[in-house]
């Protein structure tokens, strides 16, 4: 895993250890999810949401303008942040303790592209100097705690194909540290990254990117309708020897209807398997309540 952190470089390695001290120690790490929202949008709307990233007023404004230069993760990521934020029923709760925990998949590439185009064509004049920070893996994150005005840590995580579990696994283990009362945790991906042009960079397919955004909390200090944990019991962090997982594509839109349906109470757990061993489970206190009450 790779991690992007804006504290010191002795506090970020006394956090990671934290988080992986904590995770060894507890035989099934859990927490609440108490607030999550998807949004979607294409190539052709990104300017839209760049713009206006949540249609309705949510508990926190980000500056005027503030996403112009933003990586098409970002924009997404932070427009799912403020809709979730619209969800919770206290409109008056105040994130300025969270923490921000991103994890988009391939962040950047596409700005990278055409920054590469842009520099044949036009020179060094044409580069931007906001590329190497909006490209960067804990670019969102950063955006995310700036832009609403968050005083937690945060930083990036994973990047690549397994963000999805990498971010999950990470932000169970990161709640129990106690460092802060809550975290955002984000998830970003194009369905399918657009097809550049090779004369200037420009998109030749409106391809499809979305995000998701979790508040997750301490178990039990929030009401909450979904749990979720990390089940190790198959798990072993010095074993080596395990291969890459089979990755799935459509894991996190799977992820975010198993939570509409779980806070429905139309589905009572959704599990998903890491390439190290352990299990992910989201599923419903209901459910839960139920099973241990037997």
């Amino acid at each position: 895993m790779t991690f992007g952190f804006k504290q010191s470089a002795n506090e970020s390695f006394l956090l990671m250890v934290s988080v992986k001290s904590s995770m060894e120690t507890l035989s099934q790490p859990h927490c609440s999810v108490t607030s999550h929202a998807f949004v979607q949008t294409t190539v052709s709307g990104i300017d839209l949401l760049r713009k206006n990233p949540c249609s309705t007023r949510a508990v926190s404004e980000l500056p005027p303008r503030f996403l112009r230069h933003s990586d098409e993760h970002t924009v997404v990521g932070i427009s799912a942040v403020l809709h979730a934020m619209n969800r919770f029923e206290d409109q008056t709760r105040s994130f300025e303790s969270w923490g921000a925990l991103a994890a988009p998949r391939h962040p950047g590439r596409l700005m990278a592209a055409q920054t590469l185009c842009s520099v044949r064509t036009k020179g060094v004049s044409g580069v931007s100097t906001q590329v190497i920070p909006q490209c960067l893996l804990h670019g969102m994150s950063s955006a995310v705690s700036v832009g609403l005005g968050m005083h937690g840590p945060n930083f990036g995580i994973g990047g690549g194909p397994d963000a999805l579990q990498e971010g999950l696994t990470i932000a169970v283990g990161f709640l129990h540290t106690r460092i802060v009362p809550g975290i955002w945790m984000i998830f970003t991906q194009w369905d399918q990254e657009p097809v550049l042009s090779a004369e200037d960079g420009s998109p030749l397919s409106d391809s499809s990117i979305c995000g998701l955004a979790m508040a997750i909390e301490p178990a039990g200090t929030q009401p909450a309708r979904i749990r979720m944990s990390i089940d190790r019991s198959a798990c072993s962090w010095n074993d080596q020897t395990k291969g890459p997982h089979a990755r799935a594509d459509h894991a996190l839109r799977d992820l975010s209807q198993a939570l509409d349906s779980i806070a429905n109470g139309e589905l009572a757990r959704w599990s998903l398997s890491s390439g190290w061993g352990a299990s992910l489970h989201v599923e419903s206190l209901n459910s839960l309540s139920s099973r241990e009450a037997a």
